[in-house]
């Protein structure tokens, strides 16, 4: 079908997407493929003239491969970005102008409650807490189970604190039938 899309529309057909990389000057390239191929094409395009990088969530499969990627492109000068939306809402830059501001009161503790495991659904809530408070910090592992859907994946309770010392507790709840995360501030 490409073969047949790139003669009707005039345009060249790579076999691989990479190929197009040595062919052309790319300024901005978007990762979006299967989360388990990020870490092989990361390390392949740090290798080309290609400044920014939109890869979508998550980045890697795991913190040593996210860790070696890092590495790769702070030495090569690269700007990856994470594809994570939510970090450019109003609604949640509003939230966070507020907790900063204290426009609400005193932040005191918050619960997150998620399903279908750590990596498919709470990065979520991770990632945007991490946006709303700065910083988090690893307190105290509470529970793991596996999840009997997404086998690469875990339902984890623990506990995070902010900056300020107050509690974050994340619950994972193992129905998969839904799919959900809910995060609640007080």
């Amino acid at each position: 079908k490409a073969k047949q899309f790139s003669k009707f529309w005039k345009i060249n057909n790579y076999s691989s997407s990479l190929l197009t990389l040595k062919n052309y000057k790319i300024d901005l390239l978007i990762i979006s493929v299967n989360t388990g191929e990020h870490f092989k094409l990361l390390k392949e395009i740090s290798r080309y003239d290609i400044k920014y990088i939109i890869c979508e969530k998550p980045f890697c499969s795991n913190f040593n491969e996210a860790k070696e990627i890092n590495e790769l492109f702070v030495k090569s000068k690269k700007i990856i970005f994470i594809n994570y939306t939510r970090a450019f809402n109003e609604s949640f830059l509003f939230l966070k102008n507020c907790l900063e501001n204290k426009k609400l009161g005193n932040f005191e503790n918050g619960s997150i409650h998620y399903m279908k495991g750590i990596k498919n659904n709470c990065s979520h809530a991770i990632y945007l807490l991490t946006i709303l408070f700065s910083e988090l910090y690893p307190n105290k592992l509470l529970s793991v189970k596996s999840n009997n859907k997404y086998s690469n994946d875990l339902d984890i309770d623990f506990t995070c604190y902010t900056k300020n010392k107050k509690p974050i507790y994340f619950l994972a709840n193992t129905n998969n039938k839904i799919n959900y995360f809910q995060i609640l501030l007080f």
